[in-house]
């Protein structure tokens, strides 16, 4: 089903149980705090709440489903905060979290949200030829 508005969406992950260890009964599997470690929950979520011009509620959504695939996180993160055209947030995790996506599964796809996809439509073109100049794009 796809999630509409994002105050609803908002609304609906913030009413989740936190993710916190002591929060989460090992028999909770599958419960409500389970959903906040989706991480293709998380990162519908994510854009979702993005759309709405939301970016930190966004990557808020990403922290908790990072633990199962890091660099998949970041680059769900990353497509998120390109939605909200974000381009400094999406730098900073860019850069922060580049010893999470570097030489993983995810690099090339990373590195082509930051440098190709439509990345003049958000990123400002100075700040996209030193991407690309930098990561070799």
């Amino acid at each position: 089903q796809r999630i509409g508005d994002w105050r609803s969406c908002l609304s609906w992950w913030d009413s989740l149980l936190p993710t916190t260890e002591s929060s989460v009964p090992p028999s909770n599997h599958g419960g409500k705090a389970e959903l906040r470690r989706n991480l293709r929950l998380s990162s519908y979520v994510a854009v979702c709440v993005a759309q709405g011009g939301r970016w930190s509620e966004a990557l808020a959504a990403m922290r908790d489903a990072s633990a199962h695939d890091p660099s998949l996180a970041v680059l769900f993160a990353l497509r998120a905060l390109r939605v909200a055209g974000a381009w400094k947030a999406a730098f900073s995790v860019f850069q922060c979290k580049k010893h999470v996506w570097e030489n993983s599964s995810v690099d090339l796809q990373v590195r082509e949200v930051m440098t190709r996809q439509n990345a003049e439509s958000w990123v400002p073109l100075d700040k996209l030829q030193t991407l690309r100049s930098l990561y070799g794009a």
